[in-house]
């Protein structure tokens, strides 16, 4: 006969599973902090049945904690099949803190990278910051017809001119990359290699000939590129540019793009004529080749960087939308545009300055300025950087709020 399994009436050695001694408990403390303003304590009082549960649920703790520390850590090893426990987490998952300020939302987005396999090694590639702004337009244009007291996506005929109203609860992100050391720096959209003309038997002058291509493709933020479609990420190719060096001093190159394919001519000046440089047309292959038609070409790597750059995209929106707010949402994400400058200075050096070393500091001093580095750091780092004021709330790094978008840098 199998074993009676009942539950016992006596009380529990443990006063953690005493109900009625946790309630009571609960009840004396109610009165000596709130007993001037709380004065019923009997069981309608809905304050009295938060107290019961609470009971309760400490009653259940009290009773789990009960069992030997191995139970409570470990599954059943006889049996194979048992589900993990997960008694252990980490504090990233048992501490959720939910985005409430414009540089919560920032940190946020920060936090997001992809893993991508370089070298045999995999690599972390994010969002290296992130800027939120109110946005300046809404996706659909919406007007206010005050006479009729209604909302409609056409102007009010009775209002020349009129503007669409400002909803106010939608918000565009601009957003810098990471670098990274297999597409190098995600933010820029323009590639430079060299091709190198091995061996050209229609004029063995030209062996070695050396071209440097440059292209700007478009942005991944580009409306009307369909990354899908080669011909029409072609079509918005920005600029082509070619340099040739390493052939004789008496011939030259020159080019046209015609549908964004190079067109090249190249001229050879003897001692008596200039004519056309034997092959030209193949070179002319070998350089659309290298452009867009080769397995390895600068368009297949910079496809590859565009989806890089469209996961990452992809895991900004997921994070934005699992965490905001009731009654707000994103329009638009932008990226983050490199612009070339250039500093012109006359630098005056000390007698014993290391000129290597101050040209470095300029440069690095130079980059921080113009795009600082958003700081992480661990736990422990986080608890020591703490600071406890008089009104006990803990005040952290502040370098978000010293990393803005700078709009101007020099009038």
């Amino acid at each position: 006969m199998s074993e009676s399994i009942t539950i016992s009436k006596k009380t529990p050695e443990s006063k953690s599973q005493q109900y009625d001694f946790l309630r009571e408990e609960g009840l004396k403390y109610i009165q000596k902090v709130a007993g001037k303003i709380w004065t019923d304590y009997n069981i309608h009082d809905p304050g009295v049945t938060i107290l019961e549960v609470l009971a309760y649920a400490i009653t259940e703790l009290g009773y789990r904690a009960s069992y030997n520390i191995e139970d409570l850590l470990e599954k059943d090893p006889e049996n194979k099949d048992a589900a993990d426990i997960r008694n252990f987490f980490t504090a990233h998952e048992i501490l959720p803190n939910c985005p409430v300020t414009i540089n919560d939302y920032r940190k946020l987005l920060i936090d997001v990278d992809k893993h991508i396999l370089s070298n045999e090694e995999i690599e972390h590639v994010g969002v290296k910051n992130a800027w939120i702004e109110k946005a300046k337009s809404n996706e659909i244009p919406v007007y206010v017809h005050k006479d009729e007291s209604k909302l409609s996506y056409e102007p009010d005929p009775a209002i020349p001119g009129q503007k669409p109203l400002d909803i106010g609860i939608l918000y565009d992100i601009l957003l810098e990359f990471e670098k990274s050391y297999e597409f190098g720096d995600l933010n820029e959209n323009s590639l430079t290699r060299t091709l190198v003309i091995e061996n050209h038997p229609d004029d063995t002058n030209l062996n070695g000939l050396t071209i440097k291509i440059a292209i700007e493709f478009p942005r991944w933020d580009s409306e009307d590129t369909d990354w899908n479609k080669i011909t029409s990420v072609k079509a918005d190719i920005h600029n082509i540019t070619l340099r040739f060096s390493n052939h004789p001093g008496n011939y030259e190159f020159s080019f046209e793009l015609i549908n964004n394919e190079v067109k090249l001519t190249g001229k050879q000046t003897t001692a008596s004529d200039i004519v056309d440089v034997a092959g030209v047309d193949k070179i002319e292959t070998q350089i659309n080749d290298f452009i867009y038609y080769n397995s390895d070409s600068l368009l297949a790597f910079y496809l590859q960087k565009i989806k890089l750059i469209k996961d990452i995209i992809e895991a900004v929106k997921a994070r934005l939308h699992a965490n905001r707010n009731l009654c707000e949402d994103f329009y638009k994400l932008s990226a983050l545009k490199v612009e070339k400058i250039a500093v012109c200075a006359d630098i005056e050096l000390e007698r014993e300055a290391d000129v290597e070393v101050v040209q470095s500091e300029i440069y690095h001093r130079i980059a921080k300025f113009l795009s600082p580095t958003v700081y992480f750091y661990t736990l422990d780092e986080m608890l020591d950087k703490c600071k406890i004021k008089t009104n006990k709330y803990f005040v952290v790094d502040n370098n978000l709020e010293e990393i803005l978008l700078k709009m101007t840098l020099f009038q």
